[in-house]
């Protein structure tokens, strides 16, 4: 089982940094260049909208991300 996602906060170029109930933390690339999905995050507007729910990165209904996922790629 994984930790959980505790805070999420929105930075420049597409990035947001997290951490976790463990006490690891990471900065994550969301940059559209990396998964086409990321293509909602072009708009500064809308991805400084990021926030922790639950074990989750949420924008709103179009997009989340698991926690879980995070953890693993700043675990690397």
């Amino acid at each position: 089982m994984y930790p959980k996602l505790t805070k999420v906060l929105p930075q420049e170029n597409h990035q947001i940094y997290v951490e976790y109930d463990d006490g690891s933390s990471g900065i994550i690339n969301f940059s559209p260049d990396t998964k086409p999905r990321y293509k909602l995050f072009e708009d500064p507007t809308y991805f400084a909208k990021a926030h922790q729910e639950h074990n989750a990165i949420v924008r709103d209904e179009q997009m989340d991300v698991c926690g879980d996922r995070c953890y693993m790629q700043i675990a690397k």
